[in-house]
């Protein structure tokens, strides 16, 4: 036999080979995605909203030119048609809740668990939502905390917690949620804790740490943190990809921003400009000094 058959013969069993050989590699390989894709669908859905961010270009609603008469903020709070809120404060390090700061808090329904008023009608719809399409209930692990009850979390763990007075529970305006199973860094593990996340917009949350606002924020990403800002604030907030810090700082003072029905406007009081013809209007301090105005048209 010569060397050249020899050669021949081994070129075809090599052949055979990675005929068998390939196939098998490539069922192991999208055997081993599948089981990556499963496994780890917070990574994935984390990676999505990064790209996302990255490429798109945030903007604010159109400003616009309205007709306006000017009302004292006082007359304007004791309009009944006007409802006052605690919704749009921005609570961080840079700007803590005032030592006098006192929150609007109730329970909620029939539970232990205390939240801002503003926000349980909002959380009880979405609640409700999950119940309905995912057959699990939606849990609050954390939600209104006392100062002394931030004070006792900033000693247990100061790397994560805030510091008293510049956390947003103690206004009861952030809730931590969990699904059965799936709570912390899992809970976009869960498809519940995936629609809460993506859907939470429309029910007038924000994921309030997202993981392309770090920068901004200051907290690393917290997917199972949701802040209570309001409709429709909270559409604007995320469709932009922006953080309740860039939302407020864009918000310039005196202009009227249009989103569907709405006007919103950033102004500091005491003589406020009020668009004409409007039906409903919600105030809210913005814990800078001024106030942010959602006027319905």
């Amino acid at each position: 036999m010569t060397t050249a058959t020899i050669s021949k013969k081994k070129t075809r069993r090599t052949r055979r080979i990675l005929f068998i050989l390939l196939p098998i590699l490539l069922i192991l390989v999208l055997g081993f995605s599948i089981l990556f894709f499963f496994s780890h669908q917070n990574l994935l859905f984390r990676l999505q909203n990064d790209l996302a961010a990255t490429f798109h270009k945030r903007s604010l609603p159109q400003t616009v030119s309205v007709s306006t008469y000017t009302i004292q903020l006082d007359d304007l709070l004791s309009d009944p048609n006007c409802t006052k809120n605690q919704a749009l404060m921005l609570i961080n390090d840079e700007y803590p809740l005032s030592d006098s700061f006192q929150p609007e808090i109730s329970y909620y329904k029939d539970t232990d668990v205390q939240m801002n008023s503003c926000i349980q009608d909002a959380y009880a719809t979405m609640s409700s939502a999950v119940r309905e399409q995912f057959d699990v209930p939606l849990y609050v692990r954390e939600a209104y905390r006392t100062a002394k009850e931030q004070e006792d979390k900033t000693e247990e763990n100061s790397a994560v917690a805030a510091e008293v007075g510049a956390s947003e529970h103690q206004a009861g305006l952030a809730l931590d949620l969990y699904v059965p199973q799936f709570g912390g860094w899992a809970f976009t593990k869960s498809a519940a804790g995936r629609f809460v996340d993506t859907n939470c917009r429309d029910y007038g949350f924000i994921v309030r740490y997202p993981s392309y606002g770090e920068k901004q924020t200051g907290i690393p990403y917290e997917p199972w943190h949701l802040r209570y800002v309001g409709l429709p604030h909270s559409q604007i907030i995320m469709d932009e990809y922006l953080t309740l810090e860039e939302y407020i700082d864009l918000l310039e003072p005196g202009s009227f921003y249009q989103y569907g029905s709405y006007l919103i406007s950033h102004q500091n009081g005491p003589a406020i400009d009020a668009p004409s013809g409007w039906k409903h209007v919600t105030v809210s301090e913005d814990n800078l000094g001024g106030y942010l105005f959602t006027w319905e048209l």
